[in-house]
């Protein structure tokens, strides 16, 4: 989008959306979802480390094959 274009139309789309009070409260299952999604995405973290881990240690920790090393 052009820059010269940007600007405006962000301030027209801010227009368009109406500022309302929320009447809502966060709840206590919301900081339990919020840690099960932490402790999930640590987890696929290290299943992936761990699926990749021989990959990761031969290029870590490469030897030479020349004679007399």
């Amino acid at each position: 989008m052009n820059s010269r274009f940007c600007i405006p139309f962000i301030l027209f789309i801010w227009l368009l959306i109406p500022v309302t009070e929320a009447q809502a409260y966060i709840d206590p299952g919301a900081g339990s979802i919020l840690l099960q999604a932490v402790i999930g995405g640590l987890a696929a973290v290290a299943a992936l480390g761990a699926s990749y881990w021989s990959r990761i240690r031969s290029v870590l920790f490469r030897r030479s094959n020349r004679p007399g090393s």
